[in-house]
């Protein structure tokens, strides 16, 4: 029985150091909008297009991470790149390697965005959830260079 329970409370520790702490205090809201599609799952190698919104004067840089809170050790995957835009294009991520979630199971991604200044403070955070059920038609295999 003791073993059962050190296996439960590691396991609920592994799950909470697994979401990543959100910024604390009151940081003003960033808006964030972002829709996944089948080319953002796979490593098929484009990042979802993101919207923002209220951003404080003063950025200059984003920093983003996607995670997939829909399973218990989803590791995030970190990007930053420079503001300038309040939207990002699909695939203006350099080096974005999507999940890849089995065939016909849902999933949820979490995408938060933080807005920083020159010297890498944190001005606002924004963040949002997307749930998506995968399909065999997601699942695509990249297309060959030529």
């Amino acid at each position: 029985m003791t073993i059962i329970r050190l296996a439960i409370c590691a396991a609920l520790l592994g799950l909470a150091a697994c979401q990543g702490p959100a910024p604390a205090g009151a940081l003003p809201r960033l808006d964030v909008r972002s829709t996944l599609t089948a080319d953002n799952l796979c490593s098929q190698g484009l990042s979802p297009a993101i919207e923002l919104g209220r951003v404080p004067a003063g950025t200059v840089r984003y920093r983003v991470r996607f995670q997939n809170v829909g399973v218990l050790f989803g590791a995030p995957m970190d990007y930053e790149f420079e503001a300038g835009t309040t939207r990002l294009a699909q695939g203006a991520i350099a080096g974005y390697r999507g999940v890849c979630p089995g065939e016909r199971q849902r999933f949820e991604i979490r995408t938060e965005i933080l807005a920083l200044d020159a010297a890498g403070r944190t001005l606002a955070y924004g963040v949002t959830n997307q749930t998506v059920t995968s399909t065999t038609s997601m699942l695509k295999a990249p297309a060959p260079e030529r």
